[in-house]
């Protein structure tokens, strides 16, 4: 496709979603943001380059939108191969002479801007600053943006993460899994995981007997979970080649602590590290929420230890079992945890909004009850 064709298609999409889109001033910026960034790597990497920017993903996403055109398949694949979730919203976009990497990056920011609207929504404020912050500490600032840009499906795993997590309705709850688990399976798995044990260890009541460790046995039983359901799905287990203690030490233990700081890559395998430390560490200050919401999520669960909420045991036990797993393979990066983002973010920012009600001089005891079943029920 020429440039230009290209450069007008998505100047008309960014047109159309900055039309119709909710009229807020951070949804209307994101698709600015998206329309500028997608025709500035198009002109600059080039039209049929693009889709080697950052990720090869995208060569994979693209071929798999042109096989679905052509009412085929990608030989040797399954379901859970073709990413159909985020591929067949491309395809259907492609049928309106939009380009195949156009429609997938097309797709991403639906995703972003819908998120973005549920956590606006959600976390309601009619100061700016605050909405600000809200999008910032749930992946949807710099990160979600960026990845908006791109034909990859982090922002859609982002927003049915989050909808699992934070939504009551089951049909939204069994939608958004049954999407994860042909968008990435393993994530959809540490969810499920995760809220069952959780159950389990209210009914024996170990959170009370167990107070401030509570949350480090949260994660020891969710990475030694993690471990065994990847030599589980390797088959280890079959052939007899698996025991906790052979593949579960110091240097596992190193590699999933940098995770809940955001620092994997200093303890990722040289080899499988395509960047410098120095530019690692340049890209970490750029995207600076890869860093602050894993700290801060890690901060607020060692600190409440038995006074974390459910939905805070369920993300810590849910993140330890996903990255057990993440780091046992070569694919140990923050793009791995991008769709944790959210759900990290959220943990943060209700006890936060709880910290910040409890302070306000006015606040009669009434409003006290008030402000902590309101974050109670967010919970349930």
């Amino acid at each position: 496709m020429p440039t230009w064709l290209f450069v007008i298609q998505a100047l008309l999409i960014g047109a159309i979603l900055f039309t119709v889109v909710p009229h807020h001033v951070l949804l209307r910026l994101q698709v600015v943001v998206w329309t500028i960034g997608v025709v500035a790597i198009a002109v600059i990497v080039g039209v049929d380059a693009q889709d080697r920017f950052y990720s090869n993903d995208q060569v994979l996403h693209t071929t798999i939108v042109r096989t679905l055109l052509n009412w085929s398949w990608l030989p040797e694949t399954s379901a859970l191969d073709m990413r159909l979730p985020y591929a067949l919203p491309a395809v259907a976009i492609t049928y309106l002479g939009i380009s195949e990497i156009l429609a997938l990056k097309t797709v991403s920011l639906i995703c972003l801007l819908a998120l973005s609207h549920e956590l606006l929504s959600q976390f309601h404020s009619t100061r700016l600053s605050e909405q600000v912050k809200t999008l910032y500490i749930t992946g949807c600032g710099l990160i979600g943006s960026f990845f908006s840009l791109l034909a990859l499906r982090e922002t859609m795993m982002m927003l049915f993460a989050y909808l699992f997590f934070a939504k009551k309705s089951p049909a939204v709850r069994a939608s958004s899994i049954t999407m994860l688990v042909l968008l990435r399976f393993h994530l959809a798995v540490a969810l499920l995981v995760a809220e069952i044990l959780i159950f389990v260890l209210s009914l024996v009541r170990t959170k009370g007997r167990l107070q401030y460790a509570f949350p480090i046995f949260l994660v020891l039983i969710g990475t030694l979970l993690g471990n065994f359901f990847f030599h589980l799905g390797r088959g280890d287990l079959g052939r007899g080649d698996f025991t906790v203690l052979k593949n579960f030490g110091l240097t596992e233990i190193r590699a999933i602590a940098s995770n809940f700081v955001g620092l994997q890559f200093l303890t990722t395998r040289e080899w499988s590290v395509n960047f410098s430390i120095r530019s690692l560490l340049l890209l970490r200050v750029l995207f600076s929420e890869t860093v602050v919401i894993q700290a801060l999520f890690t901060l607020v669960a060692l600190l409440l230890g038995p006074s974390l909420s459910r939905r805070g045991q369920i993300t810590l036990v849910a993140f330890s079992f996903y990255v057990s797993i993440a780091t046992s393979t070569d694919f140990n990066s923050f793009r791995q945890n991008v769709p944790f983002m959210p759900i990290l973010g959220t943990v943060v920012l209700d006890v936060l909004m709880q910290h910040r009600r409890l302070k306000e001089p006015s606040l009669s005891s009434g409003r006290v009850k008030s402000a902590a079943a309101t974050i109670e029920l967010r919970e349930t």
